[in-house]
């Protein structure tokens, strides 16, 4: 009998260790893919936010990893390889354009304890898992932490192959835009008169003063301005004619928190996570608000006016300016931060873009056709009751938002997109 006992022992005991060892396996597994997961969320992101910095993207991915498991498997040694791809599918490696990260493991020891009772079970097994992650458009979608600002677009131009997207242009400096201006302040002469003085010669052309009665100059002489509310201070940008939304409207879009100064500040300071969908509209909010509009953008420089602060609002990791788009991306790219304690892509905001043809004064609602991703190029500027924000269109940022049935891409890349976790398309078991 005794012999027969023991040998029911062992089968029990092999039985209950494999149970527990597996149990432990299938864990450490979930663990294991966890990290993996927030190793390529990580990369993902750099890598998109960084243009394409792979070095980088593997530095955050593999610190990902290593915080994630912190406490759940501290003794872990493993073999993290990193892939970079353009596309998902097919996904092939290369470090060009890259916009797709794989994060695979394929050397996780797991030890077994109580199974090694049984005849066969060896010591400990190798593990292994894998994570894609990279960008969605968002498409059609709901678009997220958008800036309560609306630029007006061509409904015309639905063709960004092009290198024009709702009739505006991609690009560095020779397609710097005004997304906000204060052009409602011109009289009905001054349109003209602005665009005379953008291309005068050495005459004394600066003179305008808040009522239209400075001299504008044409090739070279002076000539006298026509009544209204000319201020030769206006950036070429934001000089007319530019389309205008409406009397009383100077591009700023409602609000969920309300229609206060404050709610104009914090929410172009801090980014409160409106949404918007194409084929939706927007509503106007009338008014210019300089104050609030400066005093909350220009926290993404680092410089803080009124109720502001770099607690709440911190700036972005590169705030030298002025910049072009391309010299902002080698900052990030070279990991040259003149903000270390600020906050990443702070100076690039999902703006929608509108048809404004049909607008009217006073509170109107806007046509969305898109959504643009701008580029602060330098602080918002201004005196008194004139307000320019001026920056570039670029092909795509992160935001937050859920994806529609049909991507929009501008150039490219997306207009607008997130990052998130794919099924590997070469292993169906991540």
């Amino acid at each position: 009998m005794l012999p027969i006992i023991a040998l029911g022992l062992v089968i029990i005991l092999g039985i209950a260790g494999m149970a527990i060892d597996s149990s432990h396996l299938f864990l450490n597994g979930t663990r294991l893919q966890n990290a993996l997961d927030a190793a390529a969320l990580s990369a993902a992101k750099t890598l998109n936010q960084s243009g394409g910095n792979t070095d980088l993207a593997t530095l955050h991915g593999t610190e990902a990893f290593d915080m994630h498991l912190v406490g759940e498997l501290d003794s872990v040694e493993v073999t993290l390889e990193f892939d970079f791809a353009k596309t998902l599918k097919p996904f092939e490696s290369t470090d060009l354009d890259t916009r797709f990260v794989r994060v695979s493991v394929a050397d996780y020891e797991q030890q077994f304890w109580f199974a090694q009772v049984l005849p066969g079970v060896e010591e400990s097994t190798l593990l292994g898992a894998t994570a894609v992650a990279g960008p969605i458009p968002l498409g059609s979608g709901k678009v997220c932490d958008i800036a309560p600002m609306i630029v007006c677009g061509d409904p015309s131009d639905t063709d960004s192959s092009d290198g024009t997207y709702l009739g505006m242009n991609f690009g560095d400096e020779a397609n710097v835009q005004c997304i906000k201006s204060s052009r409602n302040n011109f009289g009905a002469d001054d349109s003209s008169r602005m665009a005379r003085r953008a291309k005068g010669g050495n005459g004394n052309g600066n003179n305008g003063n808040g009522n239209g009665n400075g001299g504008s100059s044409t090739s070279g002489t002076t000539n006298q301005g026509n009544n209204g509310n000319g201020n030769s201070d206006i950036p070429p940008e934001c000089q007319p004619p530019v389309e205008s939304i409406g009397p009383g409207n100077f591009q700023l879009a409602q609000l969920s928190c309300g229609s206060g100064a404050n709610c104009v500040r914090i929410s172009l300071a801090s980014d409160l996570g409106d949404c918007a969908e194409i084929n939706g509209s927007i509503s106007t909010k009338p008014g210019n608000a300089v104050g609030p509009t400066a005093q909350g953008l220009n926290t993404r420089f680092g410089i803080y006016q009124g109720p502001t602060n770099a607690t709440d609002h911190p700036p972005d990791l590169v705030s030298q300016y002025p910049l072009t788009y391309t010299q902002y991306q080698a900052a990030y790219f070279n990991e040259q931060f003149d903000q270390p304690n600020g906050s990443s892509k702070r100076r690039v905001l999902a703006v929608p873009i509108g048809n404004c043809s049909v607008a009217s004064s006073g509170v109107t609602s806007i046509p969305i056709l898109g959504f643009g991703c701008y580029f602060l190029t330098q602080p918002t500027q201004g005196t008194g009751q004139n307000n320019w924000i001026i920056g570039h269109l670029i092909e795509g940022c992160e935001v937050g938002g859920s994806p529609g049935e049909t991507p929009v891409k501008t150039g490219n890349g997306y207009s607008t997109y997130k990052i998130i976790l794919y099924n590997d398309p070469d292993n169906l078991a991540s």
